[in-house]
């Protein structure tokens, strides 16, 4: 008979294993959330152009630090996006197209497309 205790062990491995919930307790989720809202949730939009993204992000950063502490947000943009697309991360996933000449994306330069979980919970938070 499974006991309360299990039942509860089952959920903090589910939990520690979703991006979405990952994307809540990072240390900058305000950040990450903000963006990704902007950047994907209020256009409308599921996948950008890696440098689209990075222009964006670009821009929101320059916008964000003059108005943070000097440490707050140190790294470059492409770092950023790096690491939200990261197994670790999971926030934004990396699609290559191939063939497809209409696309930017290429082996160097792929799309990046928010994760379900991730746009859910951005939409949740600034609604």
């Amino acid at each position: 008979m499974a006991t309360r205790a299990d039942g509860l062990r089952r959920a903090r491995t589910a939990t520690a294993a979703a991006s979405g919930w990952r994307l809540l307790r990072a240390d900058q989720a305000s950040f990450v959330i903000d963006f990704l809202g902007r950047a994907f949730v209020q256009p409308n939009v599921r996948a950008l152009s890696r440098p689209e993204l990075v222009a964006k992000l670009d821009d929101y950063l320059a916008h964000l630090r003059p108005q943070l502490d000097e440490d707050a947000l140190p790294r470059a943009a492409t770092a950023y996006l790096d690491e939200w697309a990261s197994d670790d991360h999971g926030w934004l996933r990396k699609h290559y197209v191939a063939g497809d000449s209409s696309r930017l994306a290429s082996a160097d330069d792929p799309d990046l497309i928010v994760v379900s979980l991730g746009d859910r919970a951005g939409a949740t938070l600034t609604s």
